[in-house]
């Protein structure tokens, strides 16, 4: 039910605008006061030294990156080479899979960093301290970035509850960053065009501000020689239909998350009395009468020794059973379990005799990411 509530709240954010009929127009005249306030063009910043603050901006953001990597590196134990957290984990979801929606926030983060500085430390060196305007639809665009990680974070929760690390963080396997492309093992369209469309919106948000100093710069050589007032650079107003396009994108990627199948889990491993035939549990494994349910196959060390049409295979949605090979009923040694759904590996385990299961490290691709 918070699932519910939380995806119809996301939703009406995303796509709420208020009526034309809204009577509160005169605010949009003031903003726009706001974000044209003019200077003395003597004062203005000639547009050669553009490129010199722009660079200047790029250097305090890569600075304050570069402060935050070391104080996550100082934060590692000590005695591991190359464990411990570091700085693009602040992506990654409590399994260590790379997150999109938390890939697209860190990418508008920074472009609009670098957009805000820059165009503030034009306005400062033109002799006006007050900060930039941020138009409303900016806003409400960074808004929905934040939003969206939060809300696949809940139905990461929900649909992959089990596979939260829990291991010692110095020895964790970080996925590859092209596992956020994936959804159960496979390449997933609604993931592509998400990718897609973060670098789409900030490339024509760039664009936009590329044209503004350009702007910028046309009306100075107009202004400097007949004019007492130049407007001061601000930061470019995002149009409506770029607002929606982004709301239709992450609502698309949402939606694809929450009807995806979910990837089938293996919770435990365990030899029968007479260490005969083994018994997988977990969920979504899949029922043999199922239409949707494609076929599965069960491999110990990489060997297939299971099938759910083998006649003397027990295959439920929550248990698997099957005759062991001699050579492992009769051995006390271990043995890595995995299991294959629709062509994909899903889940990976390793029997330990007398001791349980292990959680094998060799599923890069099995859970998607955020």
């Amino acid at each position: 039910m918070k699932l519910i509530l939380a995806i119809v709240m996301a939703l009406f954010l995303i796509i709420y605008s208020p009526l034309n009929s809204y009577a509160a127009e005169d605010l949009s005249d003031t903003n726009i006061a706001l974000n044209m306030t003019t200077v003395d063009p003597n004062l203005a910043v000639k547009p050669i030294y553009f490129p010199l603050l722009l660079f200047v901006a790029f250097i305090v953001i890569t600075i304050i990156t570069i402060i935050v990597i070391l104080l996550i590196r100082k934060g590692r134990k000590t005695g591991r080479k190359g464990g411990g957290p570091n700085f693009f984990d602040i992506i990654a979801d409590g399994d260590y899979y790379p997150s999109l929606p938390r890939f697209q926030f860190l990418v508008w983060t920074f472009v609009i960093s670098f957009v805000y500085l820059s165009t503030y430390l034009i306005r400062i060196y033109s002799g006006n301290f007050d900060a930039p305007y941020v138009d409303n639809n900016l806003l409400i665009l960074l808004g929905i970035s934040i939003v969206s990680p939060l809300l696949s974070n809940i139905i990461s929760g929900y649909k992959y509850s089990g596979r939260l690390s829990t291991g010692d963080l110095e020895n964790i396997k970080r996925k590859p960053f092209k596992s956020m492309l994936f959804e159960s093992g496979k390449p997933a369209l609604f993931r592509y065009q998400m990718f897609l469309w973060t670098f789409i919106g900030t490339f024509i948000f760039l664009g936009m501000f590329v044209g503004s100093l350009n702007t910028y710069t046309q009306n100075y050589i107009q202004c400097i020689a007949d004019c007492k007032q130049i407007e001061s650079l601000a930061i470019p107003k995002i149009d409506s239909m770029l607002v929606v396009l982004m709301g239709l994108s992450q609502s698309g990627y949402l939606g694809g998350k929450i009807v995806a199948r979910t990837p089938a889990r293996i919770t435990n491993v365990f030899k029968d009395y007479d260490n005969k035939r083994l018994i997988v549990l977990g969920l979504n494994f899949g029922e043999k009468n199922d239409n949707d349910f494609s076929g599965g196959t069960v491999l110990i060390n990489d060997k297939v020794v299971a099938g759910h049409s083998d006649k003397d295979v027990k295959w439920f949605d929550t248990k698997i059973e099957f005759p062991l090979p001699k050579k492992y009923s009769e051995s006390d040694e271990s043995f890595n379990v995995a299991l294959i759904i629709d062509d994909v590996v899903t889940d990976e385990k390793k029997y330990l005799p007398n001791k349980g299961i292990e959680r094998s490290d060799n599923t890069d691709d099995l859970k998607s990411s955020e």
